[in-house]
């Protein structure tokens, strides 16, 4: 820590997302065992992190669903999220900077698996044979 200077590397295991009461608190159906490596370096007013997460053996409702990734980095002054959901059928690209309080916010959803996408809202979705079809659709925004 010569000059105040830090650098951290680490990661967790055992974990679900179950775990965390803030993601229970979003009432998604969705649940895996949960991956965060991270590392970060520098000084109390400009420090840098990233973690990268990953949701292995995931399932809705008891149904095996597709695995997610995300990559969060933060810096001095912004998060950037970087997340493919559901092995990509929902994508976000998102940055918040603290200092202009903007926010830009991709999002990008593409699918045919529609009970795999409802059944994270609704869990009894995810076994409904009944339930098909497709999306594609695109959400662009800013604000502060």
């Amino acid at each position: 820590m010569a000059n105040n200077y830090t650098e951290l590397d680490g990661g967790t295991q055992g974990l679900r997302l179950s775990d965390f009461s803030f993601f229970r608190k979003l009432n998604i159906q969705y649940d895996g065992d949960v991956v965060v490596d991270f590392d970060g370096n520098g000084i109390k007013d400009n420090f840098s992190s990233r973690f990268k997460t990953r949701v292995n053996n995931p399932y809705i409702e008891n149904v095996p669903a597709s695995p997610s990734n995300a990559i969060f980095y933060l810096n001095t002054d912004d998060v950037v999220i970087n997340a493919n959901l559901l092995s990509g059928k929902i994508k976000l690209d998102s940055n918040i900077n603290f200092k202009t309080r903007q926010v830009n916010l991709k999002s990008a959803i593409e699918t045919t698996e529609m009970r795999e996408v409802l059944g994270m809202v609704a869990g009894h979705n995810m076994s409904d044979k009944g339930i098909s079809g497709k999306i594609k659709a695109q959400l662009n925004t800013q604000f502060n």
